[in-house]
């Protein structure tokens, strides 16, 4: 397992998360992780080694290409439709247009309701107050990119965006790269990021953001070891607002390596503790075995060990995870193959006294054919026991697989040849 700090693909601007399209390297830290059995098992492209084409889920209907990207997205519910269409050129989105259309009548119908039962109850003596959202708006977003089509890459994109009746944003940005190597981009009203390289590898980022009441700049520094793996993401910010300077000075992220470029300690990125705090008292660390495989991994919090998780192996595959939690309960989980593959894996959760047991069920030509899953749980005061039981089929047939619920409830996947 490498576990190099690697370049890998996030959005830009906080303004464009959610819609922006354009991609640019920037260093992270990447954890080791532990992929469960239960949870693999769902990835069905890889279940059944295709590539899956379209993919129905309640109201959700998604379209891929052949390449994994997606072409076109529906997505419906009782107040409103979003339809998002994708364009690609040479498989880089050039184009990405997302509407919402809200259904008028059964907004206003609920509103209607909504307001009856307030007034029925208020005839009854009884003060009601219904906290409801009925703002929604019709909204359009567009993303569209410029291609250098000999260079295989975006030189320049607009993000065009409008709620309601409310004038329509445009904002345009630009690329610049120098080589191979994207060092710029910035908006047309004066924001920009500026990307500085050593050794090949991104040494700092800046960022510019002003307007007539606030200046901003900050500046993001990335320290690698001698084995390029980033071991600390810190940076500085400073900000003009009417004449009044402020500057903070911050950790993001950190790690330690060992000679076979596993981490054996990271800071513990937490969204509820500020980013000055004391990393050393926040971070967890982590175990191999001469594979490279994780057999533990601790969490500490304040320095205080919160979880400590052990994992065993059989052949390769995951046996067995036993989960300390702060010495007061322990989780364990068990999995067991037939031919490499899951075929039943059981829980026991003291903290919410369960005991779970599911079972895969293959038919003659090895695909998954069901999932039972049996829970037990104990009221902690009465001392009652409660049995569920719960299963899901699957049907593969011509490319598609077809899974149903015992409560009808299906999702369907349909796969290139």
């Amino acid at each position: 397992m490498n576990l190099k700090a690697i370049i890998y693909l996030i959005f830009f601007f906080q303004s464009i998360i959610c819609f922006g399209q354009f991609k640019h390297p920037e260093p992270t830290i990447v954890r080791p992780t532990v992929i469960l059995p239960e949870n693999d098992i769902n990835d069905y492209s890889k279940l059944y080694n295709k590539k899956i084409k379209k993919k129905i889920i309640g109201k959700t209907i998604i379209e891929f290409d052949i390449n994994g990207n997606v072409i076109s997205e529906i997505n419906s519910d009782s107040n409103s439709t979003t339809t998002i269409l994708c364009r690609y050129i040479n498989n880089i989105l050039v184009e990405k247009e997302k509407r919402t259309t809200i259904d008028t009548k059964n907004i206003e119908k609920r509103v209607l309701d909504n307001s009856n039962y307030i007034k029925e109850n208020e005839k009854k003596g009884e003060k009601i107050t219904v906290v409801t959202d009925y703002n929604y708006n019709n909204e359009f977003e567009f993303y569209k990119a410029i291609l250098d089509k000999k260079k295989n890459r975006v030189t320049s994109y607009l993000i065009e965006k409008k709620e309601g009746d409310t004038k329509t944003s445009l904002k345009k940005y630009n690329i610049f790269y120098n080589q191979d190597k994207l060092i710029e981009i910035s908006e047309d009203n004066g924001e920009k990021k500026q990307y500085f390289y050593k050794n090949n590898l991104i040494d700092k980022i800046e960022y510019f953001d002003s307007n007539d009441k606030r200046k901003t700049n900050s500046i993001t520094y990335f320290i690698y070891d001698l084995n390029s793996n980033l071991t600390v993401i810190k940076g500085i910010r400073k900000t003009i607002y009417n004449d009044k300077i402020s500057e903070n000075k911050f950790i993001k992220d950190s790690a330690v390596y060992d000679n076979k470029n596993n981490i054996v300690w990271a800071y513990n990125v937490n969204d509820y503790l500020a980013a000055n705090q004391n990393q050393k008292n926040h971070y967890i660390t982590y175990k191999y075995n001469d594979n490279n495989k994780i057999i533990e991994s601790t969490k500490f919090e304040n320095g205080i060990e919160m979880i400590k998780s052990s994992y065993s192996y059989e052949n390769n595959l995951l046996k067995e995870i036993k989960q300390i939690h702060k010495g007061d309960y322990i989780l364990t989980k068990n999995y067991k193959y037939i031919d490499g593959k899951l075929v039943e894996f059981t829980e026991l959760d003291p903290f919410l006294n369960l005991e779970k047991r599911c079972v895969y069920d293959y038919d003659e030509s090895t695909n998954l054919k069901s999932i039972t899953e049996f829970r037990k749980y104990t009221d902690r005061k009465s001392g009652k026991i409660t049995d569920v039981k719960t299963s899901t089929f699957f049907s593969f047939d011509n490319n598609t697989l077809t899974i149903k619920n015992q409560n009808g409830i299906i999702e369907k996947y349909e796969f290139f040849d």
